[in-house]
């Protein structure tokens, strides 16, 4: 059981983790078919765009995660049994493609 020192660690981590999980699911809920459904006429080069930008974004987010403090944060989160670790490490998994089984060290 968490005392009142690793709640005051914990929570702020799990409140990114809600924010950081938001924020990814944005990224790729995105679909290259917006521009058509909005009724637009988008051309070849508008999907090839929105894949290139897709990438970039998935790589940047991808990038920030696996800086040490993030990866320390999302260790005491697995350690400390939180609610938030499982759902942190889909949204990982999500971003590096989903067949990944992404261990934090």
């Amino acid at each position: 059981k968490l005392d009142h020192y690793d709640r005051l660690i914990i929570h702020p981590i799990e409140s990114m983790v809600i924010k950081w999980t938001h924020q990814i699911r944005d990224v790729l809920k995105k679909d290259s078919s917006e521009p058509l459904l909005q009724g637009m006429n988008p051309g070849p080069e508008t999907e090839l765009d929105f894949w290139k930008a897709r990438k970039a974004n998935l790589l940047c987010v991808y990038e920030q995660l696996q800086t040490p403090g993030i990866r320390k944060m999302a260790k005491i989160l697995e350690i400390t049994e939180s609610s938030y670790f499982p759902t942190f490490k889909a949204s990982l998994q999500d971003v590096v493609g989903g067949g990944y089984d992404y261990t934090f060290c």
